[in-house]
């Protein structure tokens, strides 16, 4: 439908309605996530000083705070840098502290232990932090994507995720300010993390949150062309944390009878309007404890659980929850039920098969 008819829907569950109809999103911009109702929950762009823990600030302190807050967790505080940072150290080398490291490592750390909030694990940069043992939050997973996914990553900052990435940042990008804000890198420099908190199609921008503090750019953020982005951005990855809303499950089964690790939450949606060629469904999968995930599949049945379509993902990384989905061909489009299965190794290295079938929420 017409963006200026979508824009006046009214709003569902109190917020904006996700998946589409937005040329522009901006996750900093109050006034217009106001108008949707949308809480504003992204923290104020911090400063990392001295301290080589981008990773940390982008990943943690501005990604996973928001995404949080966007899945209905409620944070006394944004994730501390501090406690993030000392647990991606920890699992790298003692010594450091004055190392970067990659946009995954902080993933998987908020997979697997969490971190907690900036009151309770304060940040300085004189201070190589050390882990804390208070309450954690936890992301339930993560989407590694190609940079050049434009649909991916719109789509994420839509649904109140941002994106953390790793680039490398020469001169120019130190210099940015409010009268230069828009960065075109050329591949040179020393690495630096950062997450995507906005998008203008009419522009072909992405708006950029720094760790730099206020200060810098156009008070703490920039932006970064699709093609430049497409271009020169690594490791991009895609926050996930379970929504409260989920699909009832129909059945489930895994392949250990004896294992601990269950489906928790599976929510399906079909995608397809009669058109031939525009039919799809999404899966959004959660599980008790984290796995090392190395294949995920989708079954799309009829009533009678017979299997009309199956597709086979590639998958690599820590999660106790993923999202994945794709196009089901015209001759499969009468489907009714889906099922979902991931595959990985457990904590003890012990292969896991999860399974379960749901019926979609929207047909």
């Amino acid at each position: 439908m017409p963006v200026e008819t979508y824009s006046n829907l009214p709003p569902v569950g109190g917020a904006i309605p996700f998946d589409g109809g937005f040329p522009s999103f901006d996750l900093s911009d109050q006034s217009f996530l106001a108008r949707g109702s949308y809480p504003i929950q992204l923290p104020t762009p911090g400063d990392q000083g001295a301290q080589g823990s981008c990773t940390a600030w982008a990943v943690g302190y501005a990604g996973a705070t928001q995404c949080m807050r966007a899945s209905g967790k409620s944070l006394p505080a944004a994730i501390s840098p501090a406690d993030l940072f000392a647990k991606i150290r920890n699992r790298l080398s003692p010594d450091a502290c004055a190392q970067g490291s990659q946009i995954h490592y902080a993933m998987d750390v908020l997979v697997q232990e969490g971190a907690t909030t900036l009151d309770l694990a304060p940040y300085s940069d004189r201070q190589c932090g050390i882990a804390t043992a208070a309450r954690t939050f936890n992301l339930d997973g993560y989407s590694r994507v190609n940079a050049a996914d434009t649909v991916s990553i719109r789509g994420s900052v839509q649904a109140g995720q941002p994106v953390s990435f790793g680039i490398l940042v020469n001169q120019t990008f130190q210099s940015l300010n409010t009268g230069n804000i828009i960065w075109a890198p050329n591949g040179t420099g020393g690495g630096h993390a950062l997450s995507i908190i906005g998008y203008d199609d009419s522009r072909q921008l992405y708006k950029v949150i720094n760790s730099w503090g206020t200060a810098w750019g156009q008070k703490g953020y920039f932006y970064i062309s699709y093609a430049d982005f497409a271009r020169y951005a690594i490791d991009v990855c895609i926050p996930f944390l379970r929504r409260g809303s989920q699909n009832a499950l129909l059945s489930s089964s895994k392949s250990m009878p004896n294992s601990p690790i269950v489906v928790e939450h599976m929510n399906a949606r079909p995608y397809g309007g009669g058109t031939p060629g525009s039919y799809g469904v999404g899966v959004e999968m959660a599980w008790s404890q984290p796995l090392s995930v190395n294949a995920a599949a989708i079954s799309v049945m009829g009533d009678a659980q017979n299997v009309l379509f199956n597709r086979n993902f590639g998958v690599s990384q820590i999660a106790r929850g993923l999202r994945f989905g794709g196009a089901v061909p015209d001759g499969a489009a009468t489907y009714r039920l889906v099922r979902a299965s991931i595959s990985g190794r457990d904590a003890a290295g012990a292969l896991q098969t999860l399974t379960a079938t749901t019926r979609p929420s929207m047909r």
